[in-house]
């Protein structure tokens, strides 16, 4: 009996830290607010607000199952497609610039943490992208 509580224990410690390390950290999302870039005339279309608690679920998960990077700067050969801002119950806010980039992922750079998230899993990327073009 006293085996098996242990193991139980210890198979909990494990799945409770290998969350802590695998996720990026976004809770309690408040709201989005969306903006399309449109190259012909340079600017941003008018932002798109989403407060739709499933649809920010989904994007909760989207960011913390992609893959980050830190401390990195990238160059990119185009403007962004979309400027978005995350707003939590806290008050704070992150903002993100995001390339589609097809095939691959969707990259979104983060500044306020000097790194980038990667969305590669092609159904995160799929439902991402059509939450952000709605």
């Amino acid at each position: 009996m006293k085996k098996w509580l242990i193991a139980l224990i210890g198979i909990a410690v494990v799945v409770l830290s290998g969350y802590a390390f695998l996720s990026n950290g976004f809770s309690n999302i408040e709201n989005i607010k969306v903006q399309t870039y449109d190259s012909s005339t340079d600017e941003y279309g008018e932002a798109k607000i989403i407060t739709d608690e499933a649809t920010l679920k989904k994007v909760t998960k989207f960011l913390n199952r992609a893959n980050r990077e830190t401390n990195v700067h990238y160059e990119m050969s185009r403007r962004e497609d979309y400027k978005i801002a995350v707003y939590y119950e806290n008050g704070m806010s992150d903002n993100f610039y995001a390339w589609n980039h097809p095939g691959l992922n969707v990259f979104l750079k983060w500044p306020a943490e000097s790194g980038v998230l990667r969305v590669e899993n092609k159904s995160h990327r799929t439902e991402l992208l059509e939450i952000l073009n709605d």
